[in-house]
């Protein structure tokens, strides 16, 4: 997915024309320098940090949906994790109470 996605941006980046010679230093390079830089930047969005400002109408709506992008995912995934967790705990204390019933019938009849 941050693969894709800094594909888009490298796209977005390289017919770029405003950008500060400061900023299109690092698409200069090598292509391997190039993916890493872009995906850098991607993955660096998707924890809220800006590596590289936009500058231009296009960058900014890019960055703007992949911030938002990033934080539905997030939101998802820390909900799903609570989800799980809290089935975890009713499982649990099903089976604890199940056991609380068994033990008590056990005493009950001496067993």
């Amino acid at each position: 997915l941050i693969h894709v996605i800094a594909c888009i941006w490298y796209s977005i980046q390289e017919d770029s024309e405003e950008l500060a010679f400061s900023d299109r230093a690092p698409l200069l390079g090598s292509l391997a320098q190039r993916y890493v830089f872009c995906f850098h930047s991607i993955l660096a969005l998707f924890l809220g940090e800006h590596v590289v400002t936009p500058h231009s109408l296009i960058e900014r709506v890019f960055t703007v949906a992949v911030l938002f992008f990033a934080f539905v995912v997030s939101a998802a995934f820390v909900g799903s994790l609570t989800t799980a967790m809290t089935r975890l705990q009713i499982i649990a204390s099903q089976r604890s109470a199940q056991f609380a019933a068994l033990s008590n019938f056990l005493s009950d009849y001496g067993i």
